[in-house]
């Protein structure tokens, strides 16, 4: 008896229903389809303006800067990856985009300052509804990732492109997919939207850092260097793990609970230990990537001395 009730329970919550349940949440629905398939595109047409226009405005204030000498042959903007300076600039906008609109938003900016005082609400079993900038926010993050790593496969298989050819930023995009489309699957939306968040904030620096770096903007890029060293930490190596993992530990059993009346028991233990591991594992890689920032700093302040 005791076997064929654990056969009869499904190994994962049968559709549209998640390990948590939020008001009205249909993940896959035509609309919510059709809006992510439209999302896609305008990112993709998104991209393709702002590369054209990135480019040549990056040129134009490189030699604002340092003079027509500057994209001559052995000066600094001849050596530039322009393809990737391109990127880099609409990489950094989305960014900016993104970040503007959850701040802009009365009511996810609400919302995620309610999570920054109390993160118990993320992970609660029965979850109101999701307003429309929270909705709109996490399906345009799926969106924007999909439309990236698409862009990135489609380069790396027409051409040598040092921008197609980077397989830590399709990673990157790639995981990113993973998450928030695993977190709108399962229900988990508003962990997903505050982890993208968390990202998106501290994700700026590092794009100022490699569009300073390619222009030779040595004051920005100061800036942006300690805007890095700083945001990162207090972003991703201590509100995270504070905001994010710790919550996932101490305020997560009623969902092992609601899991195990619905799941099969076993299924449920794996996957309520499946919540916590992944978040702390990326927060390791948050501590790795942050050792290489410092290493690369540190060089570049060797190297500065040393001139």
């Amino acid at each position: 008896m005791a076997a064929a009730i654990l056969h009869s329970r499904p190994v994962f919550p049968t559709y549209p229903h998640g390990y948590v349940v939020v008001a009205g949440h249909v993940p896959w629905s035509v609309p919510n389809v059709i809006a992510l398939v439209a999302l896609v595109s305008a990112f993709a047409a998104a991209r393709r303006v702002l590369i054209a226009l990135a480019v040549p405005a990056g040129r134009a204030f490189g030699v604002a800067l340092h003079g027509r000498a500057w994209l001559a042959p052995g000066g600094g903007g001849a050596s530039v990856d322009w393809s990737r300076f391109g990127a880099e600039a609409y990489y950094g906008s989305v960014h900016a985009v993104l970040c503007a609109y959850a701040c802009a938003s009365p009511d996810l900016r609400a919302e995620l300052l309610s999570w920054a005082s109390d993160a118990a609400p993320m992970w609660a079993v029965h979850q109101p509804a999701m307003s429309a900038a929270l909705r709109t926010y996490l399906v345009a993050q799926i969106a924007y990732n999909a439309e990236s790593t698409l862009a990135i496969l489609t380069a790396f298989f027409r051409g040598p492109s040092t921008a197609g050819r980077d397989r830590a930023m399709l990673l990157h995009h790639a995981a990113a997919i993973l998450l928030c489309a695993l977190c709108w699957r399962t229900h988990f939306v508003r962990v997903g939207v505050f982890v993208s968040l968390l990202h998106d904030v501290t994700d700026l620096p590092i794009d100022g850092i490699r569009l300073a770096q390619a222009l030779g903007w040595d004051s920005a890029l100061y800036v942006a260097v300690a805007a890095a060293l700083l945001g990162w930490p207090a972003g991703r190596l201590v509100c995270y793990p504070l905001k994010v993992i710790y919550p996932a530990i101490t305020d997560s059993q009623p969902i092992f609970d609601h899991s195990l009346r619905t799941l099969d028991p076993r299924i449920a233990t794996i996957s309520h230990a499946m919540f916590i591991v992944p978040l702390v594992l990326l927060w390791l890689l948050h501590c790795y990537w942050y050792m290489l920032l410092l290493k690369k700093v540190s060089r570049h302040v060797r190297r500065a001395k040393v001139d």
